[in-house]
């Protein structure tokens, strides 16, 4: 196979509006990627720049360490089967070091990830970089336990654990900015998050309504939550309310007027 034919299609297509345009399958069978394993980690790297390679040991080493810092922070043990599971299982990662003209994560299944990184921009253990392990790998365990939720919620999940929850980075940056968000109700079914239109960095401030949930009802509720919807969940509300005992209107301005208030 053409490795920089598949190469070349990626790099275009992350400048189109849709970056699944390219075939992910056939341009990951015709990588020769270089492997390395660990105890939770199955990690293949490529790098087509005349760099030096950056996924050794050490990288190895900090993306271990991360796993057991997302285990305490997301509140995960092995007391329960499906924690258990998500704590034992291997994570496959494909990390591609190219001149992209973005940096993305995708999870292809629930113990994949794909990373699009360009090395030239920063280093993969600078934390530009970690930061967007960590949300992946927050995706990755905590999904392996319990499933997925419309984005407001996963990707607020993910977001509060990329940041490990520093008020600084979430609900800081989102009280300048939170005119621009769009009621909850407009936004908390999956199209309607990705449709309604541009707003002001939407994962950091879906993270910073994660982290009001989880500081002011703690992660059960959440896991609870997560247990009983799924990402394309048209009775999201209905479910939220099922689990918080209020309604989302209620608990949104509640995080609102909590948001101003930060200092």
């Amino acid at each position: 196979m053409n490795t920089s034919r598949y190469l070349d299609d990626l790099r275009a297509n992350l400048l189109s509006p849709r970056e699944g345009d390219w075939n992910r399958a056939e341009c990951i069978a015709a990588i020769q990627w270089e492997i390395r394993m660990s105890p939770h980690f199955l990690l293949h790297s490529y790098c087509d720049l005349p760099a030096e390679a950056v996924v050794d040991q050490s990288f190895i080493d900090a993306l271990e360490q991360m796993h057991v810092e997302l285990t305490a922070f997301l509140s995960l043990s092995a007391h329960t089967k499906r924690e258990r599971i998500s704590l034992e299982t291997t994570f496959t990662c494909f990390i591609l070091q190219t001149n992209a003209s973005r940096q993305f994560g995708e999870i292809l299944s629930p113990n994949v990830l794909f990373y699009v990184m360009n090395p030239t921009i920063g280093s993969l253990h600078s934390e530009f970089h970690m930061g967007r392990f960590r949300h992946e790998l927050a995706h990755l365990l905590w999904g392996q336990a319990y499933g997925e939720a419309p984005p407001l919620f996963m990707e607020g999940l993910a977001e509060y654990a990329g940041y490990r929850g520093v008020a600084d980075e979430l609900t800081v940056p989102v009280m300048a900015t939170l005119t621009e968000v769009p009621p909850l109700t407009d936004i908390v079914l999956a199209d309607d998050y990705w449709k309604h239109g541009e707003w002001s960095d939407r994962y950091r401030a879906s993270g910073a309504w994660v982290q009001y949930l989880v500081e002011r009802w703690g992660w059960e509720k959440l896991k609870a939550l997560f247990l009983l919807t799924e990402y394309a969940d048209t009775q999201i509300r209905d479910h939220f309310a099922q689990v918080y005992a209020q309604e989302l209107e209620t608990v949104e301005a509640d995080w609102r007027d909590g948001v101003m208030m930060t200092s």
